[in-house]
């Protein structure tokens, strides 16, 4: 999501929309021009989080990441306790060994720390949180400024040559997910109360970041795994058109290429 509202697209002579099969069908073209920045989100559903630190799965995924040649990768569902030194430790090194020094900012459920979570690996893996890895040109400019308790976001500001400003917020907002102890919404509502709607919850405290940024002059770029498709209600209360509508953020994949017509995720691969 961005507030940066695109512009009409080049040379467009016909008032309708683009075809999403044949868009979201193309090769991504993986050539990135002089001065141009990639930021890259994914839910990965879940990086590798165990007591031997062995990283096979997080070296595996940002293999596949970094064909794309990115310079900023954003990752939701990272799964990981990175209060755990050791784990926060082996974890940074395989970002660096295989996209480049820079920096890796994160976020976890601080809250959540008691021996429940997940049996055998209650040190190191706890479910949702983020982080998000920024390559050393963009480190140069940048500035960790948050990193919510919940693990539902992390924030970074970025200043341009031109003293431009804009904040990176990589986000996990969770799902329903019945009784289950360990579900990420049921962490939220440990901290929150029982009676709490940990979905709407982050996105009202997104939000309160969100306008504060703006305030401040802030341009906003939103990679979110938001749990939920954007929908085209004039007058909505709540759930995230509602929050785009607050926020005055557009997501601009859907501007320019339509709303994607198959699934973009699995449990095995991530989104």
């Amino acid at each position: 999501m961005s507030n940066q509202h695109p512009s009409p697209l080049p040379n467009s002579t016909v008032n309708d929309p683009p075809d999403p099969l044949e868009t979201w069908g193309k090769t991504f073209n993986t050539a990135k021009p002089p001065n141009v920045y990639r930021f890259i989100f994914q839910n990965v559903n879940n990086l590798s989080a165990n007591q031997s630190c062995d990283t096979t799965t997080t070296s595996n995924k940002l293999a596949g990441i970094k064909s794309l040649d990115p310079d900023c990768i954003m990752i939701a569902e990272a799964g990981i306790n990175w209060g755990n030194t050791r784990q926060l430790r082996a974890t940074r090194k395989t970002f660096f060994d295989i996209l480049g020094e820079g920096s890796l900012q994160t976020a976890h459920n601080t809250y959540a720390t008691h021996s429940r979570l997940i049996s055998g690996n209650a040190l190191n893996s706890i479910p949702g949180g983020v982080c998000h890895w920024m390559n050393k040109s963009l480190t140069g400019c940048g500035v960790h400024h948050h990193s919510d308790h919940l693990g539902r976001f992390t924030i970074a500001l970025l200043i341009g040559p031109r003293n431009q400003g804009m904040a990176v917020i990589t986000a996990y907002r969770p799902v329903e997910s019945g009784d289950n102890d360990t579900a990420v919404a049921n962490q939220h509502r440990k901290v929150l109360g029982i009676d709490s709607n940990p979905r709407e919850a982050c996105l009202n405290a997104l939000l309160e970041q969100i306008e504060w940024l703006q305030q401040q002059g802030y341009s906003v770029l939103l990679g979110m795994d938001a749990n939920e498709g954007t929908s085209d209600e004039l007058f909505p209360s709540d759930g995230l058109h509602h929050f785009l509508q607050q926020s005055g953020l557009v997501d601009p994949i859907e501007h320019f290429h339509g709303r994607c017509p198959f699934p973009t995720s699995s449990a095995q691969s991530g989104s």
